[in-house]
């Protein structure tokens, strides 16, 4: 069974073209081809449909190799360039390699022709594939972050030194500072005075043993509004397994603290009344 191929050819004489199609179809291909005498011509073609080849006369007098090369970059697409020619020294074929063409056949050694082709496909299709892998991740990576921001839960990260490298909004206004006076050591300042040796001894521990933790501590806001958050830390590792730091959550539990005050006063309040009587 034949295998598609569509192929720009590029200012190429016709017994070239012939005998590059010829060679081409006895290889197994079923070949379509365009073939183009301008820059102009090549860009109408490109936009015509999608194509796996290019193929370029080195000896070209209008759209040469490095011209072909530049249309293709100029329009955005990924094809192989392959020079085509009858004779190309080693300085001919240096410069179009170092300008961008894949690999060069000559006319009496087509037997290079189809291991070209081969690689140059292969590795095309690879070339895809990765790019299609790198966008979903950046996707991945926007809706994660735009998860992140929206959270109704502070979010952050910190390195294993202590820094603060990222918070989400909702964890800038728990603390009581904006973003950018989160980052560092800044978290650190709106700690609750008592509260702050024993939040710093936490994070001590769990930074030298790489280890997560959950604990629950106020922050002073500058309006002396007064956030309390549970905390919980999970630390991370990198590709080779060694800590790289952690992430955590800040959640606001002001209304079960609330809840607890109130309750612990009502018992107080039952005690007394017991008491007296």
């Amino acid at each position: 069974m034949s295998t598609p191929l569509h192929v720009i050819i590029v200012e190429t004489p016709r017994e070239d073209v012939e005998l590059l199609l010829v060679e081409l179809c006895r290889g197994g291909y079923e070949v379509t081809c365009a073939q183009v005498n301008t820059a102009a011509d090549m860009s109408t073609a490109l936009s015509e449909m999608e194509w796996d080849i290019v193929f370029a006369n080195y000896n070209a007098l209008v759209i040469c190799p490095f011209a072909a090369l530049k249309v293709l970059q100029e329009n955005g697409f990924d094809l192989p360039l392959i020079v085509f020619s009858d004779h190309l020294d080693e300085d001919a074929s240096v410069r179009s390699m170092k300008a961008g063409a894949r690999d060069y056949i000559l006319k009496n050694d087509l037997k290079r022709l189809f291991p070209v082709i081969e690689r140059e496909l292969r590795e095309r299709e690879a070339r895809r594939d990765r790019k299609q892998t790198e966008h979903a991740l950046r996707e991945s990576e926007r809706r994660f972050r735009s998860l992140v921001a929206s959270s109704p839960v502070g979010i952050f990260e910190i390195d294993t030194a202590g820094r603060c490298l990222y918070v989400n909004e909702r964890a800038a206004e728990l603390v009581g500072l904006s973003v950018d006076e989160c980052l560092g050591f800044g978290w650190i300042q709106t700690l609750f005075g008592t509260d702050r040796s024993r939040v710093e001894e936490s994070w001590r521990e769990a930074i030298r043993a790489g280890r997560s933790f959950q604990e629950e501590y106020r922050f002073q806001r500058e309006d002396s509004t007064i956030a309390w958050v549970i905390v919980q830390v999970a630390a991370i590792t990198n590709a080779e397994g060694r800590h790289a730091g952690f992430i955590g959550t800040l959640t606001d539990i002001a209304d079960r603290k609330q809840a607890e005050e109130t309750s612990g006063e009502e018992r107080l309040r039952l005690m007394e009344k017991q008491a007296e009587t």
